[in-house]
Order: structure tokens, then C-alpha cells, then sequence
């Protein structure tokens, strides 16, 4: 608790633009386990006139660690849905990981949707999309977890090609979105247990 306790002023910057939340994550033994407020910054871009970033919050009960991320336009009422050229133009959100084990890891995203039009999120490496980006929650007003690129069964994946640090990033897809957690596993099979 004293760690995320010494970064809370840092993580309150993301609100401004960009900000600085945490250091890095370490993947072991084929899995990552990331809490989404522990995020290496924060990019806010602007929609329709709207200033949008992602935002710790803690009104939603139900998350795991200190609280979750949410999709949040500043005004406080605007909604928007981001359908292409988001790597771009949707707000964004960075975690530094290093894995020492390269291969193909399968992304679980943990969120809350209070419907379709707030259920989604885009998932990339290094600045770039996946070849799936979109993960669509399928459950709402309950947190779920989710890992299955929308409108398909096809497993969201990211390839590692060597041991080393990358950037795992978010961007929204839909205002509104929770998002408590974030685990990458190398075992196709494996199913997280909430939270």
C-alpha cells in the first residue's frame, strides 16, 4: 500500500494530459497481472470539442487493488464512440511491461459496462494496434472479464517476439468504459478468476 500511496500525486497528473502513474510490470512464468491505475502514463485527446482521458476512479464497487480506469470525457456528460483511427485520436493509456519469456500472450481485459455503447476498448503494442484490437465486454453492469476480439470467438493475442520491455496500450473505444484489470497469459486455456 506505501507504494501506490507514494505515486497518488503522480497519478492525479493523468488528468491533465499526460501523466505519469507507476513503473513497471514483469511478467513471470508466462503470465501479467496488471491493476489498470498502475498505468506509465496517460494520453487525453480531444473529441467533438470534448477533452476525454482516462481516469482513476473508485465509485464502482466490486474492483480489485485501489481502484480502476475510467474512459471519462471532462465535461461529465458527453458520450462518444471511437471507430477508427484511434492509435490517434481516442484517449490513451500506457503499461511498461518486461517479459523475460517472448511468445504469443493471450490478453483478458476486467471491466464494467453499464451498456453496448460502453463496452468496448482497444487493445495495442508498442503505439501499433493488434491484428484484433477491439475487446467488447459482454456482460454489463457487473464487472467481467473479456478476451475475445468483438463480434468473434477468436482469442485477442500479442505476439513478444524477444525477451524485453514493451508498451501494452489502451485506447477507448467507448466513453464511459471501467476498466479494473488487465492479465496476458501464454496459456490459451487459462481463465481468471474475478477479481
Amino acid at each position: 500500500m506505501n507504494f501506490r500511496r507514494s505515486f497518488l500525486p503522480i497519478c492525479l497528473l493523468g488528468f491533465l494530459g499526460i501523466g505519469v502513474c507507476a513503473g513497471q510490470v514483469s511478467e513471470t512464468n508466462g503470465v501479467v497481472r496488471i491493476e489498470a491505475e498502475a498505468s506509465t502514463n496517460r494520453v487525453a485527446r480531444t473529441l467533438g470539442g470534448v477533452s476525454y482521458s482516462w481516469t482513476n476512479d473508485t465509485a464502482t464497487p466490486g474492483f480489485s487493488g485501489s481502484g480502476y480506469v475510467e474512459a471519462y470525457p471532462a465535461n461529465d456528460t458527453s458520450t462518444v464512440t471511437v471507430t477508427d483511427s484511434w492509435e490517434t485520436t481516442s484517449p490513451q493509456i500506457n503499461y511498461a511491461v518486461t517479459f523475460t519469456n517472448p511468445g504469443t500472450y493471450h490478453v483478458w481485459v476486467r471491466g464494467y459496462a453499464g451498456d453496448a455503447a460502453s463496452a468496448g476498448v482497444y487493445v495495442g503494442l508498442n503505439g501499433s494496434s493488434l491484428a484484433n484490437p477491439r475487446i467488447d465486454l459482454q456482460q454489463f453492469n457487473a464487472w467481467a472479464w473479456a478476451n475475445t476480439a468483438a463480434g468473434s470467438t477468436n482469442l485477442v493475442t500479442l505476439n513478444i517476439p524477444s525477451a524485453g520491455t514493451y508498451t501494452l496500450n489502451l485506447w477507448m473505444r467507448d466513453a464511459w468504459l471501467d476498466i479494473d484489470r488487465i492479465l496476458l497469459t501464454r496459456n490459451p486455456n487459462f481463465s481468471p478468476v474475478a477479481p
